[in-house]
């Protein structure tokens, strides 16, 4: 019984020896496998990474045969440059050569210049002396107590802004038909044609119209102030109707402006009732001076024809005619003209 024990007790040992053993074989097998995975796993990485080093490899190569390639091109285009470089500074060597042939082509001209402008000119400049008439249109600068000297062959360019002219006032209605003698206030030029605005000095506005240089029959170049006296009468004539006309008009342009100072001039002015008698008399009185001097400025326009100037009948508003001291037998021989029209008002009663 007890060998028998004995040999069940060996038998059972073997039994977990061999267990045991085939346990650890099967552990080692494993541990085998797992390490020969993670040999293959590595090897592939390491597989991967030299695949991507190769890659990386092959496009640096490419990189560096095209950046080669560009190098070449530029070295090409750097011969190609040299030789444009070359022609470049030879064409400019030719051009310097040129430039200083040409200055001293231009010296050569410039003392040809010098040399002409030497030279007195061919064409002496011709003048006339002029006495003014008496309308008083350039007062103060000038009057007709002046005599001024017009240099008469001149050339459109050398008149200029401020310059006074004796030109045909064909052109400007404001004017009439007579020579006038104006000052210029703008030039214009169109194709090397040249025209002139002009206005007189004592003018309220321009003269309205262009003159071309064609029409300009000359330009002041002297005033010989007062050595024309037996003009006085007829040039005191004239001032005294025009400081009078002046003052009515302020008065009428003051009455204007204290009672509708913000309508323009031209249009119709309302005020009350009370002033309209006021606005009345003045634009009666307005009109009467507006004559006056209109008929001393016939006179003036007048004063070197034998025609008899036609002139206004002016109404004083008192009631009796007034010819700004024209001869009374005139008027017997209607050669004073109708009477003057009624002053367009400009203003209108408010209701």
């Amino acid at each position: 019984m007890k060998k028998l024990t004995e040999t069940v007790v060996l038998l059972l040992l073997a039994a977990i020896a061999s267990f045991t053993i085939a346990c650890e074989a099967e552990g080692v097998q494993e541990r085998a496998d797992r390490l020969l995975e993670e040999a293959k796993k590595q090897q592939q990485e390491e597989i991967g990474e030299q695949t991507s080093r190769l890659q990386s490899l092959e496009e640096e190569n490419r990189l560096l045969t095209e950046e080669l390639a560009r190098r070449d091109s530029l070295s090409e285009d750097v011969t190609e440059l040299t030789r444009k470089k070359t022609e470049t500074e030879q064409e400019l060597q030719r051009l310097e050569e040129a430039l200083e042939a040409l200055s001293t082509e231009y010296q050569q001209l410039q003392q040809t210049v010098v040399e002409l402008e030497q030279v007195p000119p061919t064409v002496e400049p011709q003048y006339i002396l002029e006495t003014p008439l008496c309308t008083g249109s350039m007062e103060p600068d000038i009057s007709c107590l002046d005599r001024v000297k017009i240099l008469t062959n001149f050339q459109p360019e050398e008149i200029q802004k401020d310059y006074i002219i004796v030109f045909e006032a064909k052109d400007c209605e404001s004017l009439g038909d007579g020579d006038t003698m104006h000052r210029v206030v703008d030039i214009a030029i169109d194709e090397g044609r040249y025209t002139f605005e002009t206005r007189g000095d004592r003018s309220f506005a321009n003269d309205g119209c262009w003159t071309p240089a064609s029409r300009v029959l000359g330009y002041v170049t002297e005033i010989e102030k007062d050595v024309v006296p037996e003009n006085t009468a007829l040039r005191n004539l004239v001032n005294e109707a025009y400081e009078n006309f002046i003052g009515i008009r302020n008065q009428v342009m003051a009455f204007r402006e204290q009672h509708c100072p913000e309508v323009p001039q031209g249009e119709q002015c309302p005020i009350p009732l009370e002033n309209q008698a006021e606005g009345n008399a003045l634009a009666d009185e307005y009109d009467y001076r507006q004559c006056l001097h209109f008929n001393a400025l016939q006179d003036a326009k007048f004063q070197r024809v034998d025609e008899v100037p036609v002139k206004l009948v002016c109404i004083d508003p008192s009631g009796s005619p007034a010819h700004a001291g024209i001869d009374p037998s005139r008027l017997a021989l209607g050669t004073l003209g109708d009477q003057v029209p009624p002053h367009t008002r400009g203003w209108t009663a408010q209701a």
